[in-house]
């Protein structure tokens, strides 16, 4: 099972074997000097600005969200932000690499951002760090310029943040779509259909708002349904009451609506 949370004291030598495992890395900055134990700590007791990504109690990844850490803002840095927050000291076990633990780690750290208040991130990449700049400008980071600081030359990378309902839950179906058993303990769309009433309440709170009605208007339109019932009952009747069938029926009927709705 994966779970993100935040970083407990106890998890604090346990994330820094990670940061160690991960010095002399192509492209990382890292050194003896940062970020040292003592930094990790602070993160969790101080700051309470650490997240910890796990799989059946190991931890996989760490990443710190939080205030803006500079002294000084760069002048490329959108004025018209508020609040800055940053990403920074984010890392990954060595052999859970290209499995998409940062990508997933990161997109939920987006919508942590917003919970917090936040209405832009910023963060420092080293310039010959390139699997780290493709992930940030895949999940919406724009290089805004360069600079020297700590005697390293870094590219200044922000993004700003809002809300979209629609945008959001594309994302996570996206993100969920290759392993759905992952997020969900199974491949069901029961499960699904619970997954995303949650999310809505959540997303919404307290007001009330439901996953994509007019995605529920599509359904009853293609097969006809004049009975009112959802459409992930619809689609689990359609597969023969097959959970698993279903749910891919599912992302093929969702591709077609959301394909129609970009026309």
């Amino acid at each position: 099972m994966i779970e993100i949370t935040k970083a407990l004291p106890c998890d604090a030598e346990e994330i820094y074997a990670i940061y160690e495992e991960l010095k002399g890395s192509p492209g990382c900055t890292w050194d003896e000097h940062y970020p040292t134990l003592e930094f990790v700590r602070n993160d969790i007791e101080e700051r309470d600005s650490l997240y910890k990504l796990t799989e059946d109690g190991i931890i996989v990844a760490a990443a710190y969200l939080g205030e803006f850490e500079e002294r000084e803002v760069p002048e490329c840095f959108d004025k018209s932000v508020k609040r800055r927050g940053e990403f920074s000291r984010v890392g990954v076990r060595r052999e859970y690499h290209r499995k998409g633990c940062a990508e997933r780690m990161l997109r939920f750290l987006l919508n942590e951002a917003v919970d917090l208040g936040y209405d832009g991130l910023a963060l420092l990449v080293g310039t010959e760090n390139y699997g780290a700049m493709a992930l940030y400008e895949k999940i919406g980071f724009r290089r805004c310029g360069e600079g020297v600081m700590y005697e390293t030359k870094w590219y200044f990378y922000e993004r700003k943040l809002e809300r979209n309902f629609d945008a959001d839950v594309l994302q996570l179906l996206n993100m969920f779509r290759p392993h759905p058993h992952f997020y969900l303990g199974e491949r069901s769309i029961t499960r699904l259909r619970c997954f995303l009433d949650g999310f809505s309440a959540g997303y919404s709170f307290p007001k009330i708002q439901s996953f994509c009605p007019d995605f529920q208007e599509f359904i009853e339109r293609k097969y006809k349904e004049r009975r009112t019932i959802s459409w992930n009952h619809i689609l689990l009747e359609a597969s023969g009451n097959d959970e698993e069938k279903a749910l891919e029926l599912f992302f093929r009927e969702f591709d077609e609506f959301t394909n129609m709705k970009g026309q």
